[in-house]
């Protein structure tokens, strides 16, 4: 089954998630009144963001939903912990 997408109507913030595993996606995205997307890392369960190779399908998912937007300006891509924005590839490949 394909990635559906869910939109939180109250914060304008769209998630991609994998009906199949039921787990939540790492990547939201929510467009400003200016057009600008923000894409906001935050990788469930952990203190700090890593990439992960599962992570591909989630980033494609969230630059498709933010390309569905013709006036689109830019992007920006910001982390969704408090004190950090660390983006290094995993070791775990489970």
């Amino acid at each position: 089954m394909k990635n559906a997408h869910s939109i939180d109507n109250t914060s304008g913030e769209m998630t991609a998630s994998d009906n199949m595993t039921s787990s939540p996606s790492a990547f939201s995205l929510s467009i400003r009144p200016d057009n600008i997307a923000v894409i906001a890392m935050d990788v469930p369960g952990e203190k700090m963001n890593t990439l992960k190779s599962a992570f591909a399908e989630q980033v494609q998912t969230v630059l498709r939903q933010a390309q569905q937007h013709a006036a689109l300006r830019g992007v920006i891509l910001i982390s969704g912990k408090p004190d950090s924005f660390y983006c290094r590839r995993g070791y775990n490949h489970a």
